[in-house]
């Protein structure tokens, strides 16, 4: 990733200074998301979304161990998301030209950006049509200076788009057998705080590490799914109401995005799944602020609501750093498996006096 080349050239190229560098950018971005957040929903929100975002451990072993995949997209994506956001209350170009450049930024670091991006702007052209029309009348040279932005920041990767959409469109006959079988396992595995630990088990073999059952569980899945449900609910009645708000704009940002993630060819790694985030966190702290803002002239029913809000954010965290803790004492007492363990390390030790042969491992995330 070129974002570690300053932190390389100053301090050399290690493994802790690749890790300590990837976090900050990690911690970047969910500061980002959480001064956007603020801006529109208040502080309950934005500091409910960062907690549960940093806590999920589909977000922080790829943040930890990430060396360009996922940190470098989700921290262009909030701070387009944060630069847009201030575009939208102040309306300077400059504002739309940072966004356009964040976003391009991030579909420079990998192509498949576009899929969030995509999810992005449909869900904001379906609850602020009106708003975007006018602006696109109003302001053309706001749009004009986002776009040239973008192209410009991701102008060397514009060279493999021809490639990636013929992926798309071919006819793999046979070369995509078992993706969504995959993808679901992702998921799932996902879903409920899983995923590295399942991968770590397996010693990196990503064909062998959903066999067996982990023994990592988190209420992340079941807490989202009501949440989810809430959120139409309050979708629908906004509907009657002829208004269209958040709940809309979250719902179908996800929505978009996960069925990006099923419809993206040979996107089978965790960090596909993640061009999702961070719409669920935000979904999840949305209801949860709401259950605590609640209004009713019963008590019992007042405190009901928000005793539930409660609890779902205790034990979705208490969940979370448990299958955290669980994760990383495997790694520390195992060293993992396989290729991810210190096998190497133990052989370059070995053969440490023999100068005809050397070792090289490129696994800087794992190894």
């Amino acid at each position: 990733c070129w974002l570690l080349l300053p932190a390389f050239s100053g301090f050399g190229a290690s493994i802790p200074v690749m890790r300590f560098t990837m976090v900050a950018l990690g911690l970047g971005g969910v500061l980002l998301l959480m001064l956007f957040v603020h801006r529109f929903r208040g502080r309950t929100e934005a500091l409910l979304a960062g907690v549960l975002l940093v806590v999920d451990p589909a977000f922080f072993f790829p943040t930890v161990c990430d060396w360009g995949a996922f940190v470098p997209s989700f921290l262009f994506r909030c701070a387009g998301m944060f630069c847009a956001g201030l575009w939208w209350q102040k309306r300077r170009p400059c504002w739309l030209a940072l966004t356009g450049g964040a976003f391009g930024l991030a579909f420079l670091n990998k192509i498949d950006f576009v899929v969030f991006m995509g999810a992005l702007g449909i869900a904001v052209l379906l609850t602020r049509t009106r708003e975007v029309a006018q602006s696109l009348r109003v302001n053309r040279g706001h749009w004009l200076a986002g776009l040239v932005c973008f192209l410009i920041a991701g102008s060397l990767m514009w060279v493999n788009c021809a490639r990636w959409f013929r992926s798309i469109l071919a006819v793999q006959l046979g070369a995509r057998a078992g993706e969504l079988d995959t993808k679901l396992c992702i998921v799932r595995s996902a879903l409920d705080g899983s995923y590295f630990q399942r991968l770590m088990e397996a010693g990196g073999l990503f064909h062998k590490m959903f066999d067996a059952p982990s023994g990592v569980w988190t209420p992340f899945g079941w807490v989202l799914a009501v949440a989810i449900l809430i959120l139409v609910v309050q979708a629908v009645k906004d509907a009657r109401g002829k208004t269209t708000g958040w709940p809309l704009f979250l719902l179908a940002a996800w929505v978009i995005s996960t069925l990006g993630f099923f419809v993206l060819p040979e996107a089978v790694r965790i960090h596909h799944l993640l061009l999702t985030y961070p719409f669920p966190q935000l979904i999840i702290a949305a209801v949860v602020a709401k259950a605590w803002r609640f209004q009713s002239p019963r008590a019992l029913e007042l405190q009901a609501v928000r005793l539930a809000g409660v609890a779902a954010v205790v034990g979705l965290l208490g969940g979370n750093v448990r299958a955290l803790r669980m994760t990383q004492h495997f790694v520390s007492t195992t060293g993992c498996r396989g290729t991810w363990s210190k096998a190497l390390e133990r052989f370059a030790h070995e053969i440490r006096a023999q100068d005809e042969i050397g070792v090289a491992s490129l696994d800087l995330g794992f190894h």
